[in-house]
């Protein structure tokens, strides 16, 4: 369900502006994405889109990262002691991002996997339909990590998705 809510998030920034930085990128996405968790009720009580959390080492397994968007049910809520529980959905966003820089956002959700048990990890990747770099994922997360690949041409969303199914893309 959380992905059809993400399609339909991409589908829906049409503002060419948009597609010429990350940060405006994000917000137009928070908001549209923000209205459709309020409205579909997919995730439990408590739960928050939160952007640019800061992850300290400390309370968080050795993390430091600041992801740029997370579907979780915060620690301070007081429904568990652990930052590795509640944890369903991380993003990472790149504007016209190669492989390189894709590459360390792969690194980054693994940590966020491994460490923090996040249950998906979105990767989008502005600008750069309809260039996929999933099949160069060597971590062990496969079935829980995704890349979209996203521009604006003449008008029209145009978007490409890319999951594991059985280990193939």
């Amino acid at each position: 369900m959380i992905i059809n809510l993400i399609v339909n998030a991409l589908r829906n920034i049409t503002v060419g502006r948009y597609y010429r930085t990350e940060r405006g990128y994000v917000s137009e996405f928070y908001r549209l994405l923000y209205y459709a968790i309020e409205q579909n009720h997919i995730f439990p009580e408590n739960t928050i889109l939160e952007s640019e959390v800061q992850k300290r080492a400390l309370d968080h397994y050795g993390v430091t990262q600041r992801p740029d968007l997370l579907i979780h049910i915060p620690i301070e809520t007081g429904l568990t002691d652990n930052a590795n529980e509640n944890n369903f959905v991380c993003f990472a966003f790149k504007l016209n991002g190669n492989f390189r820089k894709i590459n360390n956002d792969f690194e980054k959700l693994e940590q966020m996997f491994q460490y923090l048990n996040y249950e998906l990890g979105v990767l989008i990747n502005i600008g750069s339909y309809p260039q996929i770099y999933l099949d160069r994922y060597l971590g062990n997360y496969k079935s829980r990590i995704h890349e979209f690949s996203v521009r604006l041409a003449e008008g029209n969303v145009e978007i490409r998705h890319a999951f594991f199914n059985e280990n193939e893309i």
